[in-house]
């Protein structure tokens, strides 16, 4: 292992509160009615637009409001995942090169991990609006690994979703899966964990 590659909402912070809250109040700003929690977090990690898609005929127009939103609120609703700073502290102590490739608009990803102390940790942040699918097409996972310089089967892939295992594996990763609400256990992930330090034991001494 040379690498590692994390998704970010579920498996990095949870963010389920910021993101109900926000799209909450874009849909009072326009005038609609509320969505209820479970249908909004159900839809979590499939990325902005499809999200929106199921609230508002034409997504794309609000993506901007919707960024503006997020920023002014989302610091409150958000916290690191119990074990994510100790793994990502232990990366970077052994100089194993670590990148974000997410669903969310890449922008809005780095502002996040600014906002939540995690952005140093990290050599790239890859997300929707760099031009490629979103997952779980593998495309921007072989992308992540090519921009660390790392082959697929060198680099781990994580995160907490059915879309991200399928995506790591397709990509050719050793894909991890940290279990929770959003799996549904008809992914075969190489490895599950609970948290994110269980992984500090599987670490290489050196990155190589």
């Amino acid at each position: 292992m040379k690498a590692a590659l994390f998704d970010l909402d579920g498996t990095l912070i949870d963010s389920d509160e910021a993101i109900v809250w926000c799209v909450n109040a874009l849909l009072d700003e326009l005038g609609r009615p509320p969505a209820s929690r479970d249908e909004i977090v159900e839809l979590i990690g499939v990325g902005l637009t499809p999200l929106l898609a199921r609230f508002l005929p034409d997504p794309e127009v609000h993506v901007a409001e919707y960024h503006r939103l997020y920023l002014t609120g989302f610091a409150t609703r958000t916290k690191i995942l119990t074990g994510a700073s100790e793994l990502l502290s232990e990366l970077r102590r052994r100089n194993i090169p670590a990148a974000i490739v997410t669903n969310r608009n890449r922008g809005l990803a780095v502002d996040i991990l600014r906002g939540v102390g995690l952005f140093e940790y990290f050599d790239d942040v890859l997300g929707e609006g760099d031009g490629f699918p979103l997952k779980p097409d593998p495309a921007v996972v072989i992308a992540a690994c090519t921009r660390l310089g790392v082959g697929p089967a060198d680099a781990w892939y994580i995160g907490d979703t059915d879309i991200d295992v399928a995506a790591g594996l397709s990509a050719g990763c050793q894909t991890i899966l940290v279990a929770g609400v959003r799996n549904t256990n008809q992914a075969a992930p190489d490895v599950v964990v609970r948290r994110l330090d269980e992984l500090i034991e599987k670490l290489p001494a050196d990155g190589g």
